[in-house]
């Protein structure tokens, strides 16, 4: 009996620890990490804590901001991470701090926008709470957003709807994502293919495996009979030349980056005929002594071509 309260108990005291556990996926990008790792490995040469302790440096940093003195902010934040570097509050607070700080010129606007980066992704891993986890989550989005590193400020923006759906963050998550997210970059059409073919362009990896494509193409208001997925694009295939396509690309269709295309896209394309060309069916030809008198040329839509002939002697080859 006693046993088994124990276990009870067990249970209900980490169920708790479980439920915080459960709501956070794991974040890593290699190169934010590295920012935060050289940010923390050099808050002393940055910053000196010169004596007063991390509450009374946040204290001042709390009274520059509301004077909004960013920069100054900014200082009196690093000094008190130098003295207390496990603060994740103090982290987050500088990251917002940097963000707002006004640079001086383009070198310092890029130290701040890789400062930002780091302190916020420290205020990550240093947090205690979803909440201030997904703060931390969103400001790193906006610093990466600076950076135009649009897909980790994505995953970023994502990791902190994951922990607390904010309907600003939600709305800046959607604004980018329509922006840069998973979607239709370009398209081309090979022409001068025996068998023409269109194929479409994603800013992003499709889906692994196997999956069929052909649901999400429509050539002419019907599915695409034969297409064919490579890395970036899809590619429809079994087309003709002289022909114009309507092509819709649905809805849906997923991606490897975990995002589906958000609108179905409506693609005018004309296939034109092949260009003019003359060929021979090989590099070099020996024409025999008997039998056939001339070299085959293969042409595409051409009626005539200019030909020089040339007589070149046995010594004169080498």
């Amino acid at each position: 009996m006693i046993r088994k309260c124990f276990v009870v108990l067990f249970v209900l005291l980490i169920s708790p620890i479980l439920a915080v556990q459960a709501l956070e996926k794991p974040f890593f990008q290699p190169d934010v990490a590295a920012d935060a790792t050289r940010l923390q490995a050099n808050l002393k040469k940055l910053w000196n804590p010169a004596g007063k302790s991390g509450a009374a440096w946040r204290a001042q940093a709390d009274q520059a901001v509301k004077a909004g003195d960013n920069r100054k902010a900014v200082g009196d934040l690093g000094a008190g991470l130098a003295s207390e570097p496990q603060d994740a509050k103090s982290w987050l607070a500088l990251a917002r701090a940097l963000e707002a700080t006004e640079p001086v010129n383009d070198p310092e606007k890029a130290t701040f926008n890789e400062y930002a980066t780091g302190a916020a992704y420290s205020a990550y891993q240093l947090g205690q709470t979803p909440d201030l986890k997904a703060q931390a989550f969103a400001v790193l989005a906006e610093a990466l957003k600076r950076r135009e590193l649009w897909r980790p400020a994505l995953s970023a923006y994502k990791a902190s709807l994951a922990l607390a759906d904010d309907k600003s963050v939600r709305e800046a998550y959607d604004t980018l994502r329509g922006q840069q997210g998973f979607r239709i970059t370009d398209y081309s059409v090979d022409s001068d293919a025996i068998t023409p073919r269109l194929c479409i362009q994603f800013s992003d990896p499709l889906v692994l495996g196997q999956l069929d494509y052909g649901k999400f193409i429509a050539v002419n208001g019907s599915d695409a009979a034969a297409v064919t997925k490579e890395d970036y694009q899809l590619c429809i295939e079994g087309l003709t030349h002289g022909q114009r396509y309507t092509v819709k690309v649905r809805s849906g269709l997923p991606s490897s980056v975990g995002e589906d295309l958000g609108k179905t896209s409506d693609l005018a394309v004309y296939v034109r005929d092949r260009s003019p060309s003359a060929r021979f069916a090989g590099k070099t030809y020996v024409l025999p002594n008997k039998g056939q008198q001339g070299i085959p040329v293969t042409s595409v839509n051409t009626e005539k071509v200019n030909i020089e002939v040339f007589r070149i002697g046995d010594r004169a080859l080498a």
